[in-house]
């Protein structure tokens, strides 16, 4: 314990604790040879008075210490704390993205499987109806500013022309 004390209360307990050991040592030497003069009563309450001290001081010490690792164990878990925290709200990012992401994948599937079930049925049209095919070939060759495989937005407007003049 008294490696974690300042310097200074370290000399102070050295200090209190060699005049402990001074004033124990004459009690001693009082009681072996009692005829020294010296009040048994003044001595008894000298020692009591440094022993008191010397505890209190190093009781006052030892929750400094305490106190002092005490608070480094908090600003730590603080910290440890504070990360986690961070951690969970960015995993929470995360997970909302995926979850956006997952949806929007979902919905690409979903037009995928649109547009591969149109492109069936055309190429079926286009093999089994030969009306279709010619309308459709006369439409490519009038129109060939449309990508390959484009429907467009109508696939037959000549048949909404000729509809339009009845």
């Amino acid at each position: 314990m008294d490696a974690h004390l300042p310097d200074s209360a370290q000399q102070q307990l050295a200090a209190l604790r060699r005049t402990l050991e001074s004033r124990l040592a004459a009690l001693e030497e009082v009681l072996r040879d009692p005829s020294r003069g010296e009040s048994l009563a003044g001595l008894i309450l000298d020692l009591a008075q440094v022993a008191t001290e010397e505890a209190q001081l190093a009781t006052s010490q030892a929750c400094i210490v305490v106190k002092a690792e005490a608070d480094k164990e908090i600003a730590a878990l603080r910290a440890s704390l504070k990360a986690a925290l961070d951690a969970q709200a960015f995993l929470e990012s995360v997970q909302t993205t995926l979850e956006q992401e997952q949806a929007l994948g979902g919905d690409l599937r979903r037009a995928l499987d649109e547009a591969k079930s149109e492109n069936r049925k055309h190429a079926e049209l286009l093999a089994a109806d030969d009306a279709y095919a010619r309308m459709w070939a006369l439409q490519q060759q009038e129109r060939p500013q449309r990508t390959a495989g484009s429907l467009g937005d109508e696939p037959f407007p000549y048949l909404a022309s000729s509809a339009e003049r009845v």
